[in-house]
Order: C-alpha cells, then sequence, then structure tokens
C-alpha cells in the first residue's frame, strides 16, 4: 500500500480569523469586539433604555464586556504601528461600551438626578 506526500496543513486568512474566534488560546480582535459590541446590545435592551428601570442583570453583559475588552487587550503590540493605533482606537471603543453599560445599570438608582420622590 502506497501513501500519500505529506502536504502540510495551512489555513487561508479567513479560516485562520474563523479559527481564531473559538479559540480562547489564541489572540482574536474579532472576538473581542464581538463580545463588547453583543453585550451593548444586551444592556441595551435589558435596560429599556428610554424608559430605563432598574436591572441587576445587566451586570452580565458589563462583565462580558470587561472579557471582551480584556480580548482586545491581548492584541496589543509592544512597538507603535498602525496596527497597534487600530487596536487602540477598539480598546477605546470597549472602555466606551463599558461606561455606557455601566451608565445602564446605575442610572435608575440614582434619584438624586431625577429628582424623583
Amino acid at each position: 500500500m502506497r501513501s500519500l506526500p505529506y502536504r502540510p496543513f495551512s489555513y487561508t486568512q479567513g479560516e485562520a480569523t474563523l479559527f481564531a474566534l473559538f479559540q480562547p488560546r489564541l489572540k482574536s480582535l474579532l472576538r473581542g469586539s464581538l463580545l463588547s459590541l453583543l453585550s451593548f446590545a444586551a444592556g441595551f435592551l435589558l435596560s429599556g433604555f428610554p424608559n430605563s428601570h432598574p436591572s441587576p442583570w445587566i451586570v452580565l453583559p458589563l462583565l462580558t464586556a470587561c472579557w471582551g475588552t480584556c480580548e482586545t487587550l491581548r492584541c496589543m503590540k509592544r512597538r507603535w504601528d498602525w496596527y497597534h493605533g487600530g487596536v487602540l482606537l477598539l480598546v477605546y471603543t470597549d472602555l466606551m461600551v463599558l461606561m455606557m453599560l455601566l451608565l445602564f445599570l446605575l442610572y435608575p438608582y440614582a434619584h438624586w438626578l431625577t429628582r424623583a420622590a
């Protein structure tokens, strides 16, 4: 029986990105951004935004956004280049998502701001 010649298996760029998305040990900008943005959408829906009401469940999207921010920070390089600048921009976006989720969580409890009795 004759064996097939050995050919190393390699991923294309799209397959490698998709593969890294589901592997927590690999760095992935897409995973960090998706975690943050999906948690913002969940927090937005849980808060019932224009008519904000207290919901302690917003803590879960807040923790997920923290995880997404940590995933994005893992992709940071040591030396500055344009990739590093893009990652920095995504980190600022994640921080804005975190602040918005904190607002959704804490604003309904701040009666001194709304002058409600």
